[in-house]
């Protein structure tokens, strides 16, 4: 694990370039990459990963909080100084929703892409994304850290695999731009590798 400056610096970045994402995206319904980059992924036949793209349009609201709870208990049963870090992950929730409120983008066109179901919301950042990223990344750090290396590198492609199911799923089901979700993926990551960069210096032993 990198060191505090490193991953202050590395955070920092990813939030920056998300706050240029959002003064675009504020000015923009949809850059002119959306629609051709939504096609093509929406070209991709998905078969039984249906099933997963139905599921991520259902865990919204109060479902993904009560999944984000249930990690926040996990790891405290196992590593209850892990448990602050999931805590402080949680908190990137609160930045995900003044963007939301402050851009207020609107979410793709039927017309333009293929949407498998309207929703009444924002577009800009994806939430999904967001909330998948911190998750999964500080699952791994905080549950992972007494693994063999073999298991501990499998839980890491697992969880690169849920990041990237989301932000696909996301895109293929005309939810969200994939701006959006390029962004939802940087605040996740800014957000926790600042979490990650505090956590080592007020937290050292959950990891």
């Amino acid at each position: 694990m990198s060191r505090p400056p490193v991953l202050f610096a590395a955070g920092t970045a990813c939030l920056l370039a998300v706050l240029a994402l959002a003064v675009a995206a504020h000015q923009y319904p949809y850059f002119g990459w959306d629609p051709p980059v939504t096609r093509a992924v929406q070209s991709v036949p998905v078969g039984p990963f249906y099933q997963v793209v139905l599921f991520y349009g259902w865990l919204l609201g109060v479902r993904q909080v009560a999944l984000a709870a249930a990690g926040v208990v996990l790891v405290l049963v196992f590593n209850r100084w892990g448990g602050l870090l999931m805590l402080g992950g949680a908190l990137s929730a609160a930045v995900y929703q003044a963007l939301d409120l402050v851009v207020q983008r609107p979410r793709p066109d039927p017309h333009l892409v293929h949407v498998v179901a309207v929703t009444p919301s924002n577009s800009f950042p994806s939430g999904h994304t967001v909330f998948f990223t911190w998750f999964s990344i500080l699952l791994v750090v905080t549950l992972g850290r007494r693994l063999p290396r073999r298991l501990k590198a499998a839980a890491w492609v697992l969880a690169g695999l849920v990041i990237v199911a989301t932000g696909f799923s996301r895109v293929w089901a005309g939810a969200h731009w994939p701006s959006d979700v390029l962004a939802g993926f940087l605040l996740g990551s800014g957000w926790t590798l600042l979490v990650l960069g505090a956590g080592r210096i007020w937290t050292p032993k959950a990891f």
